[in-house]
């Protein structure tokens, strides 16, 4: 009889164990799909485009630390990055594997809807992708679809420092550590934009030297805090921090300081251009003693008239120190081409330099010329007739350039150059 009653008992418990066991891996089956609620698909994929394709490949983990990455940015309102962030990947584009780090980018989270994230891509041993080493991935509507290519294309035209910005078949694959896919699927057209390195600089002519930019670190912590305190106490009860340009501290530096560090010369141009930038930010300097004024005025005007004026916040500049002239030069970045123009957006800090003025009501009468926006069009019409049709593919006909918006940012442009020319040379 006790025989018996211990198999019953030992059935009863393994029955239990059964059950607990069966329930503690659905539990972690739901975790993982938490984390990572990737569809399987046919590793075959058909792609909507002609557009040359990009494949990341990342290993499972490292995904889902992009995935509870991309979650604590969703609940923050923003994402804060660092450079503990970045996950290896590899990349795959025209048929050749480069080794590569990456990491989720973007202030705002429009950069991480769905699975079409964007990233923050670094290509290591030494190799390039279409000339760039350092560039992001990104949804072409975080930069407008096509505006922010036609105004690179424009700085181009007047020899302004603009980036690599194309367009691209983004390919998403994860595995797991023996190499066998676990998921992979077409996440359609992604826009890719060069960052900022020396070869960033070559690409547009310059000698090497260092591109500055201002720290935005206590601008996005400062949001992230707005819209915890507007979680707590309510949207009706909270209005969200703004900061108008130079209203908050932001410490000028540089894109690769250890880089910079290494070399003398890069250390000492560092140095300079940065007590530069700090002498004009505290109105001691105006724009003329430290910036190439004509580089300036070309890359304002064009601005305006592509309705890029995102791009002229003072957080959002980029500037290249041309050891050449000793003056600063603007880089193309963010532009956020495409908007309707309402009224005249100066350069940072730039309106009571006389200099500055006269130099942009030249520049203002070159983009308002009657066939200035045909010309830019024509000059580049077989390629922008190309990615049209391709973009077309995803996006319908929001991708289009708008032509008629862009007219008439040059109409609101014409009114403001006549008031610059009066108020100059009354």
């Amino acid at each position: 009889m006790r025989l018996k009653g211990a198999k019953e008992t030992n059935k009863s418990l393994f029955l239990l164990v059964g059950c607990i066991g069966l329930l503690v891996i659905t539990l972690l089956l739901g975790s993982a799909f938490e984390k990572a609620p990737l569809k399987v698909v046919e590793n075959e994929i058909q792609l909507l485009t002609e557009l040359t394709p990009v494949e990341i490949i990342v290993k499972e983990k490292h995904f889902d630390k992009l995935w509870r990455k991309k979650n604590e940015a969703v609940s923050r309102g923003v994402l804060v990055g660092s450079e503990d962030d970045y996950v290896p990947a590899t990349l795959v584009f025209n048929k050749e594997e480069y080794n590569v780090d990456l990491r989720l980018k973007g202030d705002w989270t429009d950069h991480l809807e769905g699975l079409k994230w964007s990233y923050r891509i670094k290509v290591k041993d030494g190799k390039t992708i279409l000339g760039m080493r350092k560039f992001s991935l990104q949804h072409p509507k975080t930069r407008y679809y096509l505006n922010e290519w036609i105004f690179h294309k424009a700085l181009l035209k007047e020899n302004v420092i603009a980036l690599r910005y194309g367009f691209t078949n983004g390919i998403l694959s994860v595995q797991n550590n023996t190499g066998e896919s676990l998921d992979r699927k077409d996440l359609g057209i992604y826009a890719y934009e060069e960052s900022f390195d020396k070869r960033l600089i070559e690409n547009n002519g310059r000698k090497e030297s260092v591109i500055f930019k201002f720290n935005e670190d206590y601008l996005w912590k400062e949001w992230a805090s707005s819209f915890e305190i507007v979680k707590k106490i309510g949207r009706d009860k909270a209005e969200r921090i703004k900061y108008e340009q130079g209203d908050f501290p932001m410490e000028a530096t540089a894109f690769s300081l250890p880089n910079i560090f290494e070399d003398e010369n890069l250390t000492v141009l560092f140095h300079h251009g940065k007590n530069m930038l700090y002498d004009y930010g505290h109105h001691k300097k105006k724009v003329s003693d430290f910036f190439d004024v004509e580089k300036v005025a070309a890359y304002t005007a064009i601005s305006n008239v592509m309705g890029a004026t995102h791009g002229l916040a003072q957080h959002n500049l980029r500037f290249y120190y041309n050891p050449i002239s000793s003056k600063m030069e603007p880089i193309g970045f963010d532009s956020g081409a495409g908007s309707k123009l309402l009224r005249l957006i100066h350069f940072w800090r730039a309106k009571e330099d006389s200099l500055y003025l006269s130099a942009l009501i030249l520049q203002l009468e070159k983009v308002t010329a009657d066939g200035y926006l045909e010309e830019l069009i024509q000059a580049n019409q077989k390629e922008l007739n190309f990615l049209t049709e391709q973009l077309r593919l995803e996006f319908n006909d929001l991708s289009n350039l708008d032509m008629d918006l862009l007219k008439s940012n040059q109409e609101v442009l014409k009114m403001e150059l006549e008031i610059l020319k009066n108020s100059l040379y009354q």
